[in-house]
């Protein structure tokens, strides 16, 4: 280790604290965003004393699902002054702020390499967990109280801008949604003369196939009599380690298509995988229907 790092285990300790009394009912988990979130889990004649009390400002991580997931599930409570979460997390806090800032530290957590430390230590096996002594293995780079200040209100104000862009686009997808609905399902698209077609007085006939009206001049036609080709995906089999260990081809999942033009993945697979497996190459402005595993059909864009 580099002698200008430290172990996070000199900066942390375990909080323990029950809820004895069983008066504290929000019961939250991590995910692999890091994340807290509501748990799914249905507590209705649980006995809540056993779970485990995470304040504001402490964190709360899962150590048991490291080797599958190649990511720590951990967060920092910021938005809740109390709740309680599963004896499965480890609840622990920054012993000295004056030394540490929780909000460096939580940022240090999000870097990739720190999870691919802990994924290492893990021993990469897909049921392999870490325990509390490796997580406090884990190096940290600790400049000065005043270094960390300016290093997480650089990174706040990144965030906040993503955050702002993100609100932005989801608004744009609303109206792009009300637009597609008003033009294409109410059929009330600009006519000649730049009013709504069919509130206008534009002509409608019946389609049988649609058993619905649709405006004089439109058809129906089946999606393969407008394409060159159409072919399905497939996933290599996460147990050959060699066909993930290198960053060959990028690989979509269906929870990455999201009503956006996709620059990148989250995933990548091997030459070996795309040889001796079903999944295919996907030009660059072809269209991706995802079609299991994300309820209505949505169609993407890959660029």
């Amino acid at each position: 280790m580099k002698s200008n790092y430290r172990k996070i285990g000199e900066f942390i300790r375990q909080c323990n604290d029950r809820n004895e009394e069983g008066s504290i009912d929000l019961l939250l988990g991590v995910n692999l965003d890091k994340k807290f979130m509501p748990s799914v889990a249905n507590i209705n004649g649980t006995d809540l004393t056993k779970y485990k009390i995470i304040r504001k400002g402490q964190f709360g991580c899962k150590l048991m699902s490291v080797g599958r997931d190649k990511k720590l599930p951990i967060s920092r409570l910021t938005h809740k002054d109390i709740a309680i979460i599963s004896t499965a997390y480890f609840v622990f806090e920054v012993i000295d702020e004056n030394h540490l800032l929780p909000e460096y530290l939580m940022m240090w957590f999000k870097r990739s390499e720190s999870d691919r430390f802990l994924w290492f230590l893990s021993g990469g096996d897909i049921r392999g967990r870490i325990t509390w002594d490796d997580l406090c293995s884990l190096p940290i780079k600790v400049p000065s109280i005043e270094k960390q200040q300016q290093i997480v209100n650089e990174y706040n104000t990144i965030i906040n801008r993503i955050a702002l862009n993100e609100q932005l686009n989801q608004k744009l997808e609303e109206t792009a949604q009300a637009l597609y609905k008003h033009w294409f399902v109410d059929f009330e698209f600009p006519n000649e003369e730049g009013n709504p077609y069919k509130s206008s007085g534009g002509v409608m006939v019946y389609n049988e196939e649609l058993d619905k009206e649709i405006p004089e001049g439109w058809w129906v036609k089946e999606l393969k009599n407008f394409t060159s080709k159409m072919t399905s995906g497939a996933t290599p089999n996460r147990s050959f380690e060699k066909y993930w260990s290198s960053k060959d081809f990028p690989w979509l999942k269906t929870g990455e298509l999201k009503n956006q033009v996709i620059i990148d993945s989250e995933e990548y697979i091997s030459s070996l995988a795309l040889k001796e497996s079903s999944a295919k190459i996907i030009p660059v402005n072809a269209v991706l229907v995802a079609m299991y595993g994300q309820g209505d059909t949505k169609v993407y864009v890959v660029k």
